[in-house]
C-alpha cells in the first residue's frame, strides 16, 4: 500500500476491483467517520490532482503498473488503518514433469507429480533451507512449486525421482523471483514415495538473491 497527502485528501491504494464493475456505493471509514471512495474508472485520471514529474505523480504511475487504484478519504484520521487483501489459501505443491520426458516415462511423471500433489510432502529441512528470505511484512509462502530433473528406474522395481523444489510466494502488492532451490530425490514405489536424498542443508548463495519488481 502507498499513501501520500494531495490537497485535502488522503490518497491511499488498494487493490483494483472488478473491471466489471461500474460503481461503487460510498462507505464511511471506521475511524473519525470519514468517507472513502474508490475510483475504479479511470483510475489514471487522477494524476491532474499533482504537480507532473512530482513524487506523488510517480506513486501513482507505479501504483497503476502494479494494478492498484487510489482510494480518497476526505477527513478524518491522516493515518488510517488500511485494507490489505487477504492471503489466499494455501496453494499445495505443484511439480511438472521434465520438458524432455516420452512415452512411459511421461506418463509416470504425470502420475508421479499428481500423487507427490496429493501427499505433499514437506521436509523439515526444505523449511530451514529458505529462512534466508527476507521478512518482508505481507510476504507469505502459499505453496511450493518444482519440477522433475531425473527418473531412473531401480533394480527392485521402484523409481528413483529427482525434484527441485522452490517455494511458491505471495505478496499483495508486488511480485517476487526467487531462484533458490532444494533437490530431493524420492524412492517411488508400489504408490509410495520416500524421501531419500536432499541438499537442503547446502546452502546456494549465488541463488540467494530475492529480486522485485
Amino acid at each position: 500500500m502507498v499513501s501520500s497527502f494531495v490537497g485535502v485528501a488522503v490518497v491511499v491504494f488498494a487493490a483494483s476491483a472488478s473491471p466489471h464493475s461500474k460503481e461503487h456505493p460510498v462507505r464511511r471509514s471506521p475511524r473519525a467517520g470519514a468517507l472513502v471512495a474508490p475510483v475504479v474508472e479511470q483510475p489514471s485520471s487522477n494524476i491532474e490532482f499533482v504537480k507532473p514529474g512530482s513524487p506523488d505523480a510517480k506513486r501513482f504511475a507505479d501504483a497503476k503498473k502494479a494494478g492498484l487504484i487510489p482510494v480518497y478519504i476526505l477527513g478524518g484520521d491522516p493515518h488510517p488503518r488500511l485494507h490489505v487483501p487477504p492471503t489466499p489459501p494455501y496453494q499445495g505443491t505443484h511439480l511438472v514433469p521434465h520438458q524432455e520426458a516420452r512415452g512411459e516415462m511421461l506418463q509416470f511423471q504425470r502420475r508421479f507429480v499428481e500423487r507427490f500433489a496429493k501427499v505433499d510432502p514437506q521436509p523439515e529441512e526444505r523449511h530451514a533451507h529458505f529462512r534466508w528470505i527476507p521478512k518482508i511484512d505481507g510476504l507469505s509462502r502459499i505453496g511450493w512449486s518444482g519440477s522433475v530433473v531425473e527418473a531412473q528406474q531401480q533394480p527392485d522395481g521402484g523409481v528413483l525421482v529427482k525434484i527441485h523444489i522452490r517455494p511458491h510466494l505471495y505478496h499483495h502488492a508486488i511480485r517476487t523471483l526467487q531462484m533458490d532451490y532444494v533437490e530431493e530425490i524420492y524412492h517411488v514405489a508400489g504408490g509410495e514415495i520416500r524421501l531419500v536424498h536432499s541438499d537442503a542443508a547446502v546452502p546456494k548463495p549465488r541463488l540467494q538473491g530475492f529480486p522485485i519488481h
